[in-house]
């Protein structure tokens, strides 16, 4: 026969709702495990399947960081894999690199027009896909607030021939000036 916990009903009204937040705070402010779909982020993920390991404190500690005036942090670094709330459906989550950072000069090329030089303003953060062809980023919707950040890619966790920590971008997005990347990516994007 079973026994309800010590304290009765309100004992185990407790205990779940630590249970509940414990695990609130440790998907919200810990680490947690996505999976990447779609072709933006080819070579470095796959279409489909990829499992990731995210640290989703790093968009808060990063945030912290510079609104204090520590410019200097390294929680978030151009290059880094970042998820993020899509700025045009912030119900759906996307997965892009990290172009470019507040103050960071990004060049974008498109397939009419000279190339355009951009500044990312303050508070946003500049974004793309590994894939540029197969990539709506922020060549298509600007920079976008890095309030939209949801977590920092640390491992990719399956398939298990593939784990570990990702690999840097591909050569094809170019460096941009100041050490950024990839600012100089040709073409529009064709999907997502």
């Amino acid at each position: 026969m079973l026994h309800p916990p010590a304290g009765g009903l309100v004992g185990l009204a407790s205990v779940t709702v630590r249970v509940f937040a414990a695990s609130y705070l440790l998907n919200t402010y810990g680490v947690n495990v996505s999976q990447a779909y779609g072709s933006s982020m080819t070579p470095t993920l796959a279409t489909k399947g990829d499992v990731v390991l995210l640290d989703m404190s790093a968009p808060y500690r990063w945030r912290a960081a510079r609104r204090y005036g520590d410019r200097a942090n390294t929680v978030l670094t151009v290059g880094d894999v970042v998820t993020l709330s899509k700025p045009t459906d912030r119900r759906v989550s996307i997965i892009k690199r990290i172009g470019g950072l507040p103050g960071d000069t990004v060049t974008v090329e498109r397939p009419a027009g000279p190339p355009e030089v951009l500044t990312v303003p303050p508070g946003h953060i500049w974004v793309v896909g590994d894939n540029a062809a197969a990539s709506i980023d922020c060549r298509y919707y600007g920079p976008v607030p890095a309030a939209l950040l949801t977590g920092k890619v640390l491992w990719r966790i399956w398939p298990p021939s593939t784990v570990g920590a990702l690999p840097p971008a591909p050569v094809s997005a170019a460096r941009g000036e100041e050490g950024g990347m990839p600012p100089s990516l040709p073409g529009l994007p064709v999907d997502s």
